[in-house]
């Protein structure tokens, strides 16, 4: 049998991981998004015509696919815990 105090401490937990997951979702859409517009600007073949360009578009496209996966794979830690 949970207390009470339990139950609230439960409560609050879940609602942090709620939120948590919510501003996860937001992150991730922005990011997508971001990842999306990088990938149509690199496959301009124009875009190989400045080559520093280039090179500072894929930097952020390889950082932004690992903070991405960073973020998914909290998401579904998180997710996991709250089916628990």
């Amino acid at each position: 049998r949970t207390t009470y105090e339990q139950q609230k401490t439960a409560r609050g937990e879940r609602q942090k991981r709620e939120k948590r997951l919510a501003e996860l979702e937001k992150q991730v859409a922005i990011r997508e998004e971001r990842k999306k517009a990088l990938e149509a600007m690199m496959a301009d073949g124009a875009l190989f015509s400045d080559p520093q360009r280039a090179k500072d578009l894929s930097t952020e496209y390889e950082t932004l696919k690992r903070d991405l996966e960073g973020r998914y794979t909290e998401w579904s830690k998180l997710a996991e815990e709250m089916e628990e």
